[in-house]
């Protein structure tokens, strides 16, 4: 296929392919700083992610700066919302 349709248009389809499966995996969430967007794979049972590509320690649930043992500001109704959307649309919406 690489050889079809070249090097450039191959980089984004695979690129985009990868992006659609890791969108799939429900332990895998994006740094949310906009350079960044690095996936993350998220531990079971723990609210913190830290990206592996700049460092950032960020709270999985509401995706600002990892807050520790102080509660997450998003309400139980939010999270209901936000498990229907795509982590996209969680971004957008915060």
């Amino acid at each position: 296929v690489k050889e079809l349709v070249g090097e450039e248009l191959f980089a984004r389809y695979d690129r985009l392919l990868l992006q659609s499966s890791l969108d799939l995996m429900a332990d895998v969430v994006y740094c949310p700083r906009p350079c960044c967007q690095t996936p993350v794979m998220q531990e079971p049972g723990c609210t913190m992610g830290i990206c592996s590509s700049c460092n950032y320690a960020f709270c999985t649930l509401c995706k600002m700066s990892y807050h520790g043992v102080s509660p997450c500001k998003v309400t139980a109704g939010e999270l209901h919302c936000f498990g229907n959307g795509t982590h996209r649309e969680l971004q957008l919406s915060l």
